[in-house]
């Protein structure tokens, strides 16, 4: 009988970890990303960098064949080598440079070097005169596809073990906030530059968000440690399982006393 708290406790506990583990990174609310970011100063930088980047992003998903289509009158063939080229760049962008870059550069510099070839990118698009212009943009994709593989390898080198799901998963959060705003500012904002002087205005605009992220790139550390914050969210899981203990061990002394 007097072990018999303690086995409560232990299934407790491990019943609690397994819910943290395995349910945060895959069913992450994207608006339940702010209670994760309101602990970590550096998660919230990195979820800036993440908003300002996805946002720029969907200025190029969401409008640019609509984009070649109507002002360069792009057939489907060119679509398809457009679309081919940029699949070609992506894939030796993740499969290849960023292996070499990062382990050389570090995440940071590896990630400004993404977001400044992106913002070369979105320039390039934006203010193009001739097709191949178009193809040539492309060409800075390779480095753009760096953004996203060197931040998840700075927030997991930077958070305790227990705590990269939620992380990731609070980044995926952020991303998936962007798949609602991006597409619906940027294609506003193709339609109202359509029939002016500079058709690829929104272009120069995602390009902008690509400069702002840059700039608070600046603000993350060298070597890509979390400091302080990352003993902070492990302090508040340690705090949320003692709480629980606590609870726990109050119910069944209540439970015996009454027995």
């Amino acid at each position: 009988e007097k072990n018999r708290p303690k086995v409560t406790l232990v299934d407790h506990v491990m019943a609690k970890r397994m819910r943290q583990e395995d349910y945060l990174p895959f069913q992450m609310n994207p608006l339940e990303t702010l209670k994760v970011f309101s602990r970590s100063h550096l998660l919230f930088r990195v979820a800036i960098i993440v908003f300002l980047y996805y946002t720029g992003v969907w200025a190029i998903v969401s409008t640019l064949m609509i984009y070649v289509t109507r002002q360069f009158a792009f057939t489907q063939m060119m679509v398809g080598q457009l679309l081919s080229a940029f699949g070609v760049c992506t894939m030796f962008a993740e499969g290849v440079l960023v292996r070499i870059m990062v382990p050389r550069l570090g995440e940071r510099l590896t990630l400004q070097i993404g977001l400044l070839g992106f913002a070369c990118q979105c320039i390039t698009i934006g203010l193009a005169k001739d097709t191949w212009v178009l193809y040539l943009s492309m060409l800075f994709s390779v480095l753009s596809n760096l953004v996203y593989p060197a931040l998840s390898s700075m927030v997991s080198r930077g958070v305790g073990p227990s705590q990269v799901g939620v992380a990731l998963g609070a980044m995926n959060g952020v991303k998936a906030l962007t798949e609602g705003f991006g597409p619906l500012c940027f294609g506003a904002l193709l339609f109202q530059f359509e029939d002016t002087r500079l058709p690829g205005a929104p272009y120069l605009i995602a390009a902008m968000f690509a400069i702002g992220a840059l700039l608070a790139s600046y603000s993350l550390k060298e070597d890509g440690s979390m400091g302080r914050d990352g003993v902070e969210m492990e302090d508040i899981q340690h705090e949320e399982e003692a709480e629980g203990l606590l609870d726990t061990f109050l119910k069944v002394e209540g439970t015996n006393s009454e027995g």
